[in-house]
């Protein structure tokens, strides 16, 4: 709803361009209204690094507080995958996202000009690496398949390495490279 009212139906918009920038060119209510492109910027960008943060905290604390009460070990073995999943993922994801919250929140609450050379060169890109790098990450933290990638890397670096071996084609006398003999049996054996 927020998008649909303000991006269709704005209530005054002349957009000016500015190609010297790398970001250039939003939604006009980013420029003339500083209460609507803060409110995007925080519900949009910065709610969902909280909520990952905070629901894995939960989701550990939950994990643990049902095997204390249910008086048995907590078998790490069997949750082994979705824990290592869960955690590289959202570490992917609070790695890359967190530097451009944190940035941008102390730029909207003390100094506006506080490191935006690297927020507008780096920082407003490096959350579209995410998308690029989960499936890397997902691969990663799944054991079986990943021994499995190295067992064929292995298999494959035996095969190449094994089998390059240098060696002569022809094998030559000294008294066939003086008498122009070598000539004809290279001929020879290229044809």
């Amino acid at each position: 709803m927020f998008y649909f009212r303000f991006i269709f139906f704005p209530d005054e918009c002349t957009n000016d361009w500015d190609y010297t920038l790398i970001y250039c060119g939003g939604p006009c209510y980013l420029y003339t209204k500083r209460f609507l492109g803060t409110f995007d910027w925080l519900f949009h960008c910065g709610t969902p690094v909280l909520i990952i943060f905070f629901a894995n905290l939960l989701l550990f604390y939950r994990i643990l507080c049902q095997k204390l009460r249910r008086q048995r070990r907590v078998g790490w073995r069997r949750h082994k995958r979705l824990i290592i999943q869960l955690a590289f993922i959202s570490i992917l994801f609070l790695i890359l996202a967190s530097p451009a919250i944190i940035v941008g929140c102390i730029q909207l609450l003390w100094l506006p000009t506080f490191l935006i050379d690297i927020q507008n060169d780096y920082f407003y890109y490096i959350g579209c690496f995410i998308n690029q790098l989960l499936p890397f990450v997902i691969v990663s933290s799944l054991p079986k398949l990943n021994q499995e990638i190295r067992r064929r890397f292995v298999r494959i670096k035996r095969r190449f390495c094994g089998r390059l071996r240098i060696q002569p084609v022809i094998t030559l006398t000294m008294a066939d490279i003086n008498y122009g003999t070598a000539a004809m049996t290279f001929q020879r054996t290229t044809l």
